[in-house]
């Protein structure tokens, strides 16, 4: 891990606000690399929480104000997993050798990326590595299956496929519903819209919240995931099928309503003056 910052990371770290800084939960995942190497750290450690790693980082999980080795010293603690950059200055980096010394005597799982050639060091060359030298993208899907993010994106993608089915069948079914009876009314037509708008807009905001939770940080620098993204389209999909003469009739029902609270408040001043 680097402890002395280069200058653009230093002010890179402090204009992402306290809203990144330790995260909600206890990181899963350290991430421990050597200074020389920060610009490819923070990429990759970006991909990873936007695919809902819970990984530590220190560019991103230490705020202003707090000590910077007392926080490294707790991440790495706390966190069961370190995902190690093996490059050239890694392996000569002193803090980065302490890390893999204090990972190994408290039994916990290192998993090797290898982003530059360098010798890896003797008690690692057993530990199968994630190689990503030459292609990123793959290396990143076979690290994302390690972390076991590949099968929470399968298990999202089945989600929201089942999803959209029920979406599917419940439309059809108020569809058939008005065009075989004649006696439903604007207004129940409208209480099935709503209803099915208020659904959707649900699960949205639940897979938003899951995400922030799976990321540990609630800032807007990551990408929405593929799911957040067709909840949105399903989302306002729907809203394209607004009931013709809706809001008027929302207008209406709502000032009824008014108009119904107020007789029921004066009979009540009425009857309490009495």
């Amino acid at each position: 891990m680097c402890f002395a910052l280069c200058d653009q990371y230093a002010t890179q770290l402090w204009t992402f606000g306290p809203e990144c800084a330790m995260p909600a939960q206890t990181p899963t995942t350290f991430l421990s690399y050597s200074c020389e190497d920060s610009k490819f750290a923070l990429q990759l450690a970006q991909d990873l929480k936007a695919a809902g790693a819970n990984l530590w980082v220190d560019q991103l999980d230490i705020g202003p104000g707090q000590e910077w080795d007392s926080a490294v010293e707790v991440a790495v603690t706390q966190a069961p997993q370190m995902l190690l950059i093996l490059s050239p200055s890694s392996v000569k980096s002193r803090n980065v050798r302490n890390e893999i010394a204090y990972a190994l005597d408290e039994n916990k799982t290192i998993i090797p990326v290898l982003y530059q050639d360098c010798a890896i060091p003797l008690q690692l060359r057993r530990v199968q590595y994630v190689d990503l030298r030459s292609d990123y993208s793959g290396g990143l899907k076979v690290l994302l299956r390690t972390l076991g993010l590949a099968q929470q994106e399968e298990r999202d993608k089945a989600r929201l496929e089942q999803e959209e089915t029920e979406h599917k069948a419940a439309a059809e079914k108020s569809k058939v519903s008005v065009q075989s009876s004649s006696v439903v009314t604007e207004d129940e037509v409208d209480e099935a819209w709503e209803s099915e708008r208020q659904k959707r807009e649900n699960e949205l905001t639940k897979a938003i919240v899951e995400e922030w939770s799976r990321r540990g940080t609630v800032h807007g620098n990551v990408e929405e995931t593929q799911l957040i993204k067709n909840l949105r389209m399903a989302l306002s999909e729907w809203l394209s099928r607004r009931p013709p003469g809706f809001e008027s009739r929302q207008a209406q029902r709502k000032e009824l309503q008014q108009a119904e609270t107020k007789r029921a408040v004066d009979s009540w001043l009425r009857r309490k003056g009495r």
